[in-house]
């Protein structure tokens, strides 16, 4: 059944990306009996991204190097199948419509399918509109609420910058990385000192030493001429990504004490406005971006978040969102995830 509504599985089709079905199920017999998993169903569009994403855990956990399963920093996967030709009996399709009337078409035979250890349905994308629990303590001391708010944000950027450095670390590079794509433990920012953030969604991930002509021609064009080079370009793409999907997270989170204290938020201020305002309107000049932004009452909150120990916070995603090294004489002083887990920001309590 589908995690977020039992009712039918849930069909998602992101933009540009491909499509497929989650379903929450158990597995029935053999060494993993009843255990709980998620399946994950490429629908016809998004075959080839099924297999890709296949093809780089297998490299990924294979690898000589690789540690333990559960000290991955990535959606547990445990297995793989392809569609039962059984899929294809018209029986098999009447009783799909019987159970998942509002579902789609039945599964395909041949279609690909991933099976991943049931670790729960929430990701990044949800915090700004999580409910945090009543905090009592938040009448005593005026500044509880944003100190808590500070530390669980920095504590989401530093394991989402991990679970980066991990890829990148394995010559993997995720090329799609968004809030949804951030599974995390909880959304609770009482429980920061267990919070826990894995990345999932591989199916456009690439291996460097395996990038087709296409991806190569556009390194090259962007001035990559070496093996080295050519890597910093696509690990950069994936840090500028990550800084547009942290600021997004920030301001949905941060929105919520603007709404507790009884104001609007009829800004929406998603990676696409973020991009458009940093790039296109101020030209990557971040102080009109904070001052664009410190002017909403409703977003006001996070920039103070990143304005505090001396705006180390807008070092932080200027670090991000300005890091390649391919437009300055100095290429050997590229900006990487890892390096980036000893900011000030996140060291800061």
């Amino acid at each position: 059944r589908n995690p977020l509504d039992p009712s039918q599985p849930q069909r998602t089709i992101e933009q540009s990306g491909p499509a497929v079905r989650l379903y929450e199920a158990r597995i029935i017999a053999g060494k993993l009996r009843n255990a709980r998993v998620m399946l994950k169903e490429f629908l016809p569009r998004g075959l080839e991204a099924g297999v890709n994403e296949a093809q780089v855990y297998q490299r990924l956990l294979e690898s000589p190097t690789a540690p333990n399963a559960d000290a991955v920093p990535l959606a547990t996967l445990i297995g793989s199948f392809l569609g039962a030709a059984a899929f294809d009996d018209s029986d098999f399709a009447e009783k799909w419509k019987r159970e998942f009337p509002s579902g789609g078409e039945a599964p395909l035979a041949g279609s690909p399918w991933l099976v991943f250890r049931w670790e729960g349905v929430r990701t990044a994308a949800g915090l700004g509109s999580y409910k945090q629990p009543e905090n009592y303590l938040d009448a005593v001391f005026g500044d509880l609420a944003k100190r808590r708010k500070k530390a669980f944000y920095r504590s989401l950027c530093s394991k989402a910058l991990e679970a980066v450095s991990f890829l990148h670390d394995r010559g993997v590079v995720h090329r799609s990385l968004s809030s949804s794509s951030m599974l995390v433990n909880t959304l609770d920012e009482n429980y920061r000192a267990s919070f826990d953030l894995k990345l999932r969604d591989l199916g456009f991930a690439k291996m460097i030493a395996e990038l087709d002509d296409d991806l190569l021609r556009k390194a090259r064009k962007a001035g990559a001429s070496s093996p080295s080079e050519i890597k910093t370009f696509f690990c950069s793409e994936d840090l500028t990504a990550l800084g547009y999907v942290l600021l997004e997270v920030l301001f949905a989170y941060t929105q919520a004490l603007a709404m507790d204290a009884g104001g609007q938020d009829d800004v929406i201020m998603n990676q696409e406005a973020l991009k458009r305002l940093f790039e296109d309107v101020y030209k990557g000049d971040f102080t009109s971006l904070r001052d664009y932004l410190d002017a909403d009452p409703s977003l006001s909150a996070g920039v103070a978040l990143l304005d505090a120990d001396e705006r180390s916070g807008w070092d932080f995603m200027s670090r991000l969102l300005t890091n390649s090294p391919l437009d300055s004489s100095d290429r050997s002083s590229a900006t990487t995830a890892a390096s980036l887990l000893q900011h000030p920001f996140l060291s800061r309590s």
